[in-house]
């Protein structure tokens, strides 16, 4: 984009969302707009009301490069560095997953459940693979009673889940661990509540998945080996080790894959309350059950 002399906010967002939308990227007004209150400082109402200031020419090159990262197919969410979950920001770098509303689902579903059972509280949380922490920084929240811990196998993700909770104000009552699953996790049944967004890609699809996706976010963390269900199966392999009797397990889950979660943990002969929730679109997402009491 060259720049013209005296150029407008509202010239830069018409010309953007044209380039933005000939490269069929979607909700490109909603994505300029995030652009131009990045660059310039800015909220939504401001932009508005000053679309007809003039745009400085390092707001310029700057606004010019980014759109330019994104045209190439780079997250919007990496070149801002932050991304919005359950109505609150978040930082993400490529070493983490980008957060997405199927993970909100996933907590929501949690909420329901667990405040509407009227059961014992939750004082122990485990948040399995806790990439940039939003679970469990989330649950945290929610369950202000509760001691949270969230492993994962990588160092940067947990330095950028403890950056997360100290911004929320929960790291205090967070423990993070660098942990490949179970591995330096004590298994002795102490949690009331285990909550995992696991990789659950099937290998075979990974080469389908949108550019956004596929060539930018980390692949060990979406990739599910074979049919998606590798590390699924790692993780019901030792879970009862772990959760307490009448304890709950919630977990993310991909297409295909209710009816395979359902009969495994019905083969293990000590979970009830075994089901799967759909999400808004009617899919199924949300597969949950409970170690069933002494």
């Amino acid at each position: 984009m060259t720049l013209t002399t005296n150029l407008k906010i509202r010239d830069f967002f018409q010309t953007a969302v044209r380039r933005l939308r000939s490269a069929a990227i979607p909700d490109s007004e909603v994505e300029v707009n995030i652009l131009l209150e990045y660059v310039l400082k800015m909220d939504r109402v401001r932009l508005i009301l000053e679309r007809d200031c003039e745009i400085s020419r390092k707001s310029f090159d700057n606004l010019d490069q980014l759109l330019s990262r994104r045209l190439l197919r780079e997250p919007l969410a990496y070149i801002i560095g932050e991304k919005e979950f359950w109505s609150l920001p978040f930082k993400v770098t490529p070493d983490v997953l980008i957060p997405r509303p199927e993970t909100e689902f996933l907590i929501e579903t949690v909420q329901r459940i667990l405040k509407g059972e009227g059961g014992e509280p939750v004082k122990m949380i485990l948040d399995l693979g806790t990439g940039s922490g939003v679970i469990a920084t989330v649950l945290a929240l929610e369950f202000p009673d509760s001691a949270v811990y969230g492993i994962d196998r990588s160092e940067t993700a947990i330095k950028i889940a403890c950056l997360n909770a100290k911004n929320h104000g929960v790291l205090d009552r967070i423990g993070f661990i660098v942990s490949d699953w179970f591995t330096a996790v004590c298994l002795e049944p102490i949690f009331d509540l285990i909550v995992s967004n696991p990789p659950y890609v099937p290998t075979e699809t990974m080469a389908d998945l949108q550019p956004e996706v596929g060539l930018f976010e980390p692949g060990p963390a979406l990739d599910g080996g074979k049919m998606g269900v590798e590390i699924i199966e790692v993780i019901s392999s030792q879970l009862e080790r772990v959760l307490k009797p009448g304890g709950w397990f919630f977990m993310e889950i991909g297409i295909g894959q209710d009816k395979y979660c359902i009969d495994r943990f019905l083969s293990f002969k000590y979970y009830d309350s075994i089901k799967v929730h759909n999400d808004y679109a009617g899919i199924p997402r949300v597969f949950q059950a409970r170690k069933i009491k002494d």
